[in-house]
């Protein structure tokens, strides 16, 4: 097994590198992995656990594997006292608090921030498997956090992508018949970030975080 380790790990490394997952990025489950790359989970969770420790990713029991270096507050054992919420009020949270962020971003984007919202359009493009899909809505997500140009805010949409990414929300990550209408959505808020509409923006995010609700809860 070790002869082969070593080829796994590269094979991660280019995994990574290819789907380009912003920091602090949810990967997929150890199965799916484990069924992408044609291994057993053992190996999968050994080359996991080198990655770590090399400090590519980080891994919380109960909530997944993320890109990056561990957040502070989970080095000094924060996170712990995290709310009880539910993922109907991550929803609704997201709801408030996203279309200002897009509101935001029309008045701040830069050319940089335009290039990474179309590049997080086009790896949505095309029907990529599920995990890759919904990474690169993570990304376009934070990016256009990033974009409002207010680095508290940026940090405060992180905190609420850490409820988002908890393992009771999975169900909330698993495919749904919506992904089509999630690319029009997207586009629009996209549109009218670059067309300096703030009030477009804003709007269509709140009808995107919407459709979602709808799609996920039926209501």
């Amino acid at each position: 097994m070790s002869a082969h380790q070593p080829d796994l790990l590269d094979r991660l490394r280019s995994y990574l590198e290819q789907n380009q997952f912003a920091n602090q990025t949810r990967l997929p489950p150890e199965r799916m992995l484990a069924e992408t790359f044609g291994v057993t989970r053992n190996r999968i969770r050994g080359s996991l656990q080198k990655l770590a420790t090399e400090g590519v990713i980080w891994r919380h029991v109960g909530r997944g594997t993320f890109i990056g270096k561990r957040p502070p507050e989970q080095v000094n054992g924060g996170g712990t006292n995290m709310v009880s919420t539910s993922p109907r009020e991550v929803i609704d949270a997201r709801m408030i608090y996203e279309p200002m962020l897009a509101r935001m971003a029309a008045f701040n984007a830069t050319d940089a921030d335009y290039k990474e919202l179309q590049l997080c359009l086009d790896k949505m493009t095309g029907s990529p498997p599920w995990p890759v899909w919904a990474s690169w809505d993570g990304r376009l997500h934070r990016a256009i956090a990033k974009a409002s140009g207010n680095k508290l805010l940026l940090t405060m949409f992180d905190t609420l992508q850490m409820y988002r990414n908890r393992e009771v929300f999975r169900a909330l990550d698993k495919p749904f018949h919506g992904t089509d209408m999630a690319g029009r959505d997207h586009k629009a808020v996209v549109d009218a970030i670059r067309a300096r509409d703030p009030k477009r923006a804003e709007a269509s995010m709140r009808r995107h975080i919407l459709s979602l609700r709808q799609a996920v809860f039926g209501d």
